[in-house]
């Protein structure tokens, strides 16, 4: 994946380098999971794990 095409995870940066990204960012995706019980195979955080997946490859 190259640079321009790289996911930007606001959970690498300091709250002056979001200040900068907002300035030019039309849109962000906030992904939100349940944590519930999926059996004893899967942990709790497997519908959080999956979103954001899914989201960062968005």
């Amino acid at each position: 994946m190259s640079d321009k095409n790289r996911a930007i995870l606001w959970e690498e940066f300091n709250w002056k380098g979001i200040e900068k990204l907002t300035t030019r960012m039309k849109m962000v995706i906030i992904p939100i999971g349940s944590c519930e019980q999926h059996g004893p195979h899967l942990p709790l955080a497997t519908d959080t794990i999956d979103c954001y997946e899914v989201a960062k490859r968005v």
